[in-house]
C-alpha cells in the first residue's frame, strides 16, 4: 500500500505544512518440504518538523507481559516508545506449518519470526522531552504457535487459539526479562 498525507498551513485550522508518505510491500513464497517464508517491508518519510503526535511512533504493541498479538507490529516495543520522521521496518517470518508436529488432532503451525526497525528523527532538539529514536536499529525475534486449539463453529467456520513469545535484542535491550519479553495469545476465525 501507499499512504500519502499533505498538511497545509491554515487549511482547517492546521498549523503545519508537511508531506507524509508511507509505503508497505509484502510477499511470501513456499519452500518445498520446508514451509512458507514471508517478508514485509514498510517505510515512511516526513519532510518537515512536526509535533510528536504526527510523527511515526515505531508500531509498538507491548502493554503487559502477556498480551494479544498484533500482526506487523513490534511485540516487545511499547506504544510511542520511539519517534521518527523517517523509518524502515522489516518483518520476516518462516512458517513450518505442520511439518514439525503432527499428533492426531494436535497439528500446530510453528513460525519463527525476526523483526527489525531503523529510524531517524531530524530536529530532535525541538521536542520538550527526550524522544527515543531508532538510529541504532531495533530487533526482536519470536516463536509463534498457531492452531494450538482448533474448533468448528456451526459447520461454517472454525476458530483457533494460538500463542507466541518474543524477545528484544540489540542496543535497545532493557535490563529485565519482563521488559524484553512479550508473551502473546491470539484468536483467529476463518471460513471452511
Amino acid at each position: 500500500y501507499v499512504n500519502y498525507l499533505k498538511g497545509i498551513n491554515g487549511v482547517l485550522n492546521s498549523d503545519y505544512e508537511f508531506d507524509k508518505i508511507e509505503l508497505a510491500i509484502e510477499d511470501q513464497f513456499r519452500i518445498r518440504n520446508f514451509g512458507i517464508t514471508g517478508i514485509r517491508a514498510e517505510a515512511g518519510y516526513i519532510n518537515n518538523a512536526l509535533p510528536p503526535g504526527l510523527l511515526f511512533t515505531g508500531q509498538g504493541a507491548k502493554r503487559k507481559l502477556i498480551q494479544y498479538l498484533v500482526l506487523n507490529y513490534f511485540q516487545t516495543m511499547q506504544p510511542y516508545e520511539f519517534l521518527s520522521d523517517q523509518y524502515l521496518h522489516v518483518f520476516l517470518e518462516h512458517n513450518f506449518e505442520t511439518l514439525l508436529f503432527k499428533s492426531g488432532n494436535f497439528k500446530p503451525d510453528v513460525s519463527l519470526q525476526f523483526n527489525a526497525a531503523w529510524g531517524k528523527l531530524n530536529n530532535a532538539a525541538l521536542y520538550n522531552y527526550e524522544a527515543a529514536t531508532l538510529e541504532k536499529g531495533y530487533y526482536e525475534y519470536g516463536v509463534r504457535l498457531a492452531n494450538i486449539i482448533r474448533f468448528p463453529i456451526m459447520n461454517v467456520m472454525y476458530g483457533e487459539i494460538g500463542a507466541g513469545i518474543y524477545n528484544r535484542l540489540g542496543a535497545y535491550r532493557k535490563s529485565s526479562f519482563k521488559e524484553n519479553t512479550s508473551m502473546n495469545v491470539f484468536f483467529n476465525f476463518a471460513l471452511h
